[in-house]
Protein backbone atom coordinates (compact mmCIF):
# COMPACT_ATOMS: atom_id res chain seq x y z
CA UNK A 1 0.00 0.00 0.00
CA UNK A 2 1.31 3.55 -0.95
CA UNK A 3 0.49 4.27 2.62
CA UNK A 4 3.12 2.70 4.31
CA UNK A 5 5.81 4.04 1.72
CA UNK A 6 4.08 7.46 2.30
CA UNK A 7 4.96 6.64 6.42
CA UNK A 8 8.21 5.17 5.62
CA UNK A 9 10.50 8.07 7.14
CA UNK A 10 8.50 7.94 10.21
CA UNK A 11 9.14 4.49 10.45
CA UNK A 12 12.86 4.80 10.01
CA UNK A 13 12.86 7.16 12.81
CA UNK A 14 11.11 5.15 15.02
CA UNK A 15 13.17 1.96 14.25
CA UNK A 16 16.35 4.43 15.20
CA UNK A 17 14.61 5.74 18.08
CA UNK A 18 14.00 1.95 19.57
CA UNK A 19 16.95 0.18 18.69
CA UNK A 20 19.77 3.37 19.50
CA UNK A 21 22.85 0.83 18.15
CA UNK A 22 25.64 1.68 15.88
CA UNK A 23 25.67 -0.47 12.68
CA UNK A 24 28.41 -1.60 10.96
CA UNK A 25 28.10 -2.51 7.91
CA UNK A 26 30.55 -4.64 6.72
CA UNK A 27 30.04 -5.33 3.01
CA UNK A 28 27.91 -3.73 0.15
CA UNK A 29 23.49 -3.85 0.47
CA UNK A 30 22.35 -5.63 -2.65
CA UNK A 31 19.38 -2.79 -3.74
CA UNK A 32 16.87 -4.86 -6.08
CA UNK A 33 14.26 -2.39 -7.33
CA UNK A 34 11.58 -4.69 -8.79
CA UNK A 35 11.18 -6.03 -5.07
CA UNK A 36 13.45 -8.60 -3.06
CA UNK A 37 13.26 -11.29 -0.36
CA UNK A 38 15.73 -10.51 2.73
CA UNK A 39 16.40 -13.50 4.79
CA UNK A 40 18.02 -12.82 8.10
CA UNK A 41 18.96 -14.10 11.73
CA UNK A 42 17.02 -13.85 14.79
CA UNK A 43 18.19 -13.72 18.16
CA UNK A 44 16.93 -10.43 19.66
CA UNK A 45 13.93 -7.85 20.20
CA UNK A 46 16.66 -5.08 18.29
CA UNK A 47 16.45 -6.67 14.73
CA UNK A 48 13.26 -5.63 13.43
CA UNK A 49 13.98 -2.03 13.66
CA UNK A 50 17.77 -2.82 13.09
CA UNK A 51 16.90 -4.32 9.51
CA UNK A 52 14.16 -1.53 8.81
CA UNK A 53 17.02 1.26 9.49
CA UNK A 54 19.37 -0.82 7.53
CA UNK A 55 18.06 -1.58 4.50
CA UNK A 56 16.76 2.33 4.04
CA UNK A 57 14.29 1.43 1.11
CA UNK A 58 10.05 0.17 2.12
CA UNK A 59 10.64 -3.14 3.45
CA UNK A 60 7.15 -5.10 4.99
CA UNK A 61 8.25 -7.18 7.84
CA UNK A 62 7.04 -10.82 8.28
CA UNK A 63 5.78 -11.13 11.92
CA UNK A 64 4.84 -13.72 14.41
CA UNK A 65 1.52 -12.38 16.85
CA UNK A 66 2.54 -12.12 19.95
CA UNK A 67 2.54 -9.73 23.13
CA UNK A 68 4.10 -6.45 21.71
CA UNK A 69 5.64 -3.24 23.71
CA UNK A 70 4.00 -0.17 22.17
CA UNK A 71 6.66 1.90 20.51
CA UNK A 72 7.45 -2.24 18.45
CA UNK A 73 3.65 -2.50 17.97
CA UNK A 74 3.63 1.42 16.44
CA UNK A 75 6.87 0.53 14.92
CA UNK A 76 5.39 -2.53 13.36
CA UNK A 77 2.00 -1.09 12.05
CA UNK A 78 3.39 2.22 10.32
CA UNK A 79 5.89 0.34 8.62
CA UNK A 80 3.68 -2.54 7.34
CA UNK A 81 3.51 -6.18 8.85
CA UNK A 82 2.32 -9.31 7.76
CA UNK A 83 1.07 -11.28 10.48
CA UNK A 84 1.17 -14.76 11.66
CA UNK A 85 -0.05 -17.46 13.62
CA UNK A 86 3.43 -19.62 13.48
CA UNK A 87 1.09 -22.47 14.69
CA UNK A 88 -2.49 -22.19 12.79
CA UNK A 89 -2.21 -23.60 9.24
CA UNK A 90 -4.72 -21.21 7.96
CA UNK A 91 -2.97 -18.16 9.25
CA UNK A 92 -0.07 -19.53 7.76
CA UNK A 93 -1.81 -20.14 4.10
CA UNK A 94 -3.29 -16.85 4.31
CA UNK A 95 -0.10 -14.71 5.02
CA UNK A 96 1.93 -16.62 2.42
CA UNK A 97 -0.29 -15.63 -0.21
CA UNK A 98 -0.46 -12.08 1.09
CA UNK A 99 3.82 -12.04 0.71
CA UNK A 100 3.37 -13.25 -2.68
CA UNK A 101 1.25 -10.44 -3.79
CA UNK A 102 3.43 -8.04 -2.26
CA UNK A 103 6.44 -9.50 -4.33
CA UNK A 104 4.46 -9.51 -7.25
CA UNK A 105 3.66 -5.60 -6.97
CA UNK A 106 8.07 -5.33 -6.49
CA UNK A 107 7.75 -4.81 -2.79
CA UNK A 108 10.62 -5.99 -0.24
CA UNK A 109 9.72 -8.31 2.18
CA UNK A 110 12.27 -9.08 5.19
CA UNK A 111 11.86 -12.39 6.66
CA UNK A 112 13.44 -14.31 9.51
CA UNK A 113 13.75 -17.67 8.42
CA UNK A 114 14.46 -19.48 11.49
CA UNK A 115 10.80 -18.53 12.93
CA UNK A 116 12.27 -17.36 16.57
CA UNK A 117 14.96 -16.20 18.65
CA UNK A 118 18.15 -18.19 18.43
CA UNK A 119 20.17 -18.13 22.21
CA UNK A 120 21.81 -21.07 21.74
CA UNK A 121 25.62 -20.55 22.63
CA UNK A 122 27.18 -22.04 19.86
CA UNK A 123 24.56 -22.70 16.70
CA UNK A 124 25.15 -19.81 14.35
CA UNK A 125 21.58 -20.23 12.47
CA UNK A 126 18.64 -22.78 13.86
CA UNK A 127 16.87 -25.06 11.00
CA UNK A 128 15.52 -22.74 9.01
CA UNK A 129 11.67 -23.08 7.18
CA UNK A 130 11.39 -23.12 3.78
CA UNK A 131 8.37 -20.78 3.00
CA UNK A 132 11.32 -17.83 2.09
CA UNK A 133 12.53 -20.09 -0.77
CA UNK A 134 9.57 -21.27 -1.84
CA UNK A 135 8.15 -17.83 -2.27
CA UNK A 136 11.57 -17.06 -4.26
CA UNK A 137 10.85 -19.71 -6.45
CA UNK A 138 7.38 -19.17 -7.09
CA UNK A 139 7.45 -15.16 -8.01
CA UNK A 140 11.00 -14.80 -9.43
CA UNK A 141 12.51 -12.75 -6.75
CA UNK A 142 15.93 -12.50 -5.59
CA UNK A 143 16.42 -13.84 -1.89
CA UNK A 144 19.65 -12.01 -0.11
CA UNK A 145 20.91 -13.06 3.35
CA UNK A 146 21.59 -10.80 6.20
CA UNK A 147 23.06 -11.72 9.24
CA UNK A 148 23.24 -9.42 12.31
CA UNK A 149 25.42 -9.71 15.60
CA UNK A 150 25.33 -7.98 18.45
CA UNK A 151 28.10 -6.51 20.79
CA UNK A 152 26.65 -4.15 23.61
CA UNK A 153 25.66 -1.19 21.28
CA UNK A 154 27.21 -1.85 18.29
CA UNK A 155 25.96 -4.48 14.86
CA UNK A 156 28.32 -5.98 12.85
CA UNK A 157 26.18 -6.70 9.57
CA UNK A 158 26.77 -8.77 6.21
CA UNK A 159 25.17 -9.31 3.28
CA UNK A 160 25.58 -12.20 0.78
CA UNK A 161 24.70 -11.20 -2.82
CA UNK A 162 21.17 -12.16 -4.09
CA UNK A 163 20.40 -15.36 -5.02
CA UNK A 164 17.47 -16.92 -7.79
CA UNK A 165 15.63 -20.30 -7.48
CA UNK A 166 14.24 -22.43 -10.03
CA UNK A 167 10.68 -24.03 -9.30
CA UNK A 168 12.20 -27.47 -10.11
CA UNK A 169 15.25 -26.74 -7.69
CA UNK A 170 14.67 -29.34 -4.29
CA UNK A 171 13.53 -26.95 -1.37
CA UNK A 172 14.87 -28.82 1.45
CA UNK A 173 18.72 -29.11 -0.49
CA UNK A 174 18.23 -25.03 -1.02
CA UNK A 175 17.25 -24.35 2.51
CA UNK A 176 20.14 -26.35 3.76
CA UNK A 177 22.26 -24.06 1.61
CA UNK A 178 20.82 -20.90 2.54
CA UNK A 179 21.06 -21.75 6.31
CA UNK A 180 24.92 -22.70 5.65
CA UNK A 181 25.40 -19.50 3.86
CA UNK A 182 24.10 -17.85 6.66
CA UNK A 183 25.90 -19.88 9.11
CA UNK A 184 29.39 -18.76 7.21
CA UNK A 185 28.53 -15.28 7.21
CA UNK A 186 28.09 -15.28 10.97
CA UNK A 187 31.12 -17.26 11.59
CA UNK A 188 33.12 -15.06 9.63
CA UNK A 189 31.71 -12.06 11.73
CA UNK A 190 33.03 -13.94 15.07
CA UNK A 191 36.33 -14.88 13.94
CA UNK A 192 37.35 -11.67 11.81
CA UNK A 193 36.54 -8.59 13.99
CA UNK A 194 37.29 -7.17 17.30
CA UNK A 195 34.55 -8.91 19.54
CA UNK A 196 35.08 -11.56 21.90
CA UNK A 197 35.02 -14.95 19.70
CA UNK A 198 32.06 -16.90 20.19
CA UNK A 199 34.59 -20.03 21.61
CA UNK A 200 36.60 -17.75 24.04
CA UNK A 201 32.81 -17.20 25.65
CA UNK A 202 31.93 -19.52 28.73
CA UNK A 203 28.67 -21.05 29.09
CA UNK A 204 28.24 -19.07 32.29
CA UNK A 205 29.03 -15.42 29.85
CA UNK A 206 26.99 -16.44 27.66
CA UNK A 207 23.87 -17.33 29.61
CA UNK A 208 24.23 -13.88 30.96
CA UNK A 209 24.14 -12.60 27.94
CA UNK A 210 20.97 -14.55 27.18
CA UNK A 211 19.31 -13.28 30.34
CA UNK A 212 20.04 -9.30 29.13
CA UNK A 213 18.48 -9.85 25.85
CA UNK A 214 14.95 -11.99 27.72
CA UNK A 215 14.90 -8.91 29.95
CA UNK A 216 14.95 -6.40 27.09
CA UNK A 217 11.66 -7.84 25.84
CA UNK A 218 10.07 -9.16 28.96
CA UNK A 219 6.74 -9.87 27.00
CA UNK A 220 8.17 -12.51 24.99
CA UNK A 221 6.94 -16.04 26.01
CA UNK A 222 10.62 -17.61 25.56
CA UNK A 223 8.99 -21.07 26.19
CA UNK A 224 6.26 -20.79 23.08
CA UNK A 225 9.15 -19.50 21.08
CA UNK A 226 11.54 -22.08 21.20
CA UNK A 227 8.25 -24.58 20.50
CA UNK A 228 8.40 -22.69 16.90
CA UNK A 229 12.08 -23.70 16.01
CA UNK A 230 11.75 -26.22 13.14
CA UNK A 231 12.36 -29.90 13.57
CA UNK A 232 15.05 -31.06 11.50
CA UNK A 233 13.88 -33.93 9.04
Amino acid sequence: MIIYKILHPISLKISRKIHGKTLHILSEIPMERDGAIYMANHSCRWDVPVAVDLLKSHTYVLAGKQSLQFMDWLGFEINGTVWVDRKNRNSRSFAYKRMKKLLMKKNNLLIFPEGTWNLLPSSPMLPIYWGGITLAMETGKPLIPVVMEYRKDDVYIAFDKPAYYRKDQDKKQSADMLRDTMATLRWNIWEYFPMEKRSEIDLKEWDREKEKRLKEYPKLNYKYEMSCIRREE
